[in-house]
């Protein structure tokens, strides 16, 4: 009867080390922002990977598409601020400097959909690249068994509409005038009109000399001459000028 209960007592621990062995380990951070901030590379990586996971994009685009660290970033400060404050560092601890953090990452989805735009990605990839992050944070959090709870949750999926809208109304939005090359255009347009005027007077001023002429009163080698010579000249010039910015 021992033996047998040696034998039982043997099998439970055996048992019991085969399950804590295979065990899923579990995330040891109490709050979402403890698990982002910890994560912050890997998940990164793994929003990576699900954005560009239908098609190929130049290195220029890739790095675009990895600016949305930025918006990760003050997305953890979000949740710190809401839900954490008190894990917060200890001269982040009672007030926060400067713009609330959910401000600043509106203002962040915004530039950074601007930089999407420019870097000519579409405006499906724009809302994938938000998509993917919590795609890795959600997915992460299941693997590792991380506890969300629905205050960290709502204000999660708050960040992240509010990244996608900031980021596809910037992304829609044209471009404000370059007030320099504006202006550039107005002073070169500027330019261009008073070269037309000049030569409208010179072209005057040899029409009215060759009307001299013609009349007998003045002859080729006076002042009207000289005055013929000198616009037909002046003329030649601005006309190879306008030739030159045509080409």
């Amino acid at each position: 009867m021992r033996i047998g209960s040696k034998r039982v007592i043997v099998a439970c621990h055996y048992v019991r080390h085969r399950t804590d062995t295979f065990r899923v380990p579990r995330y040891s951070a109490k709050m979402l922002h403890d698990l982002i901030t910890d994560n912050r590379d890997l998940l990164l990586e793994k929003s990576a990977h699900i954005s560009d996971l239908n098609g190929a994009h130049t290195t220029a685009q890739i790095a675009s598409l990895g600016h949305v660290s930025v918006f990760l970033d003050q997305l953890t400060d979000t949740l710190r601020a809401e839900h954490g404050i008190d894990n917060a560092p200890t001269t982040m601890r009672g007030k926060i400097h400067g713009p609330p953090p959910a401000v600043k990452m509106s203002y962040s989805a915004a530039t950074h959909g601007r930089e999407l735009r420019e870097s000519h990605l579409t405006i499906a990839e724009v809302v994938r690249n938000y998509g993917s992050l919590c795609q890795a944070i959600t997915g992460y959090a299941l693997e590792t068994n991380a506890p969300i709870n629905t205050a960290e949750f709502k204000t999660l999926n708050w960040c992240l509409d509010e990244g996608i809208a900031q980021a596809v109304v910037a992304f829609t939005t044209p471009a404000p005038p370059d007030v320099n090359a504006l202006n550039a255009a107005r002073l070169k347009q500027d330019s261009r009109l008073d070269e037309f005027a000049l030569m409208t007077y010179h072209i005057e001023r040899i029409s009215n000399a060759v009307s001299a002429m013609r009349s007998g009163k003045v002859g080729f080698d006076g002042a009207t001459a000289a005055v013929l010579d000198q616009s037909l000249n002046s003329l030649r010039k601005l006309v190879a000028q306008e030739v030159d910015q045509l080409f």
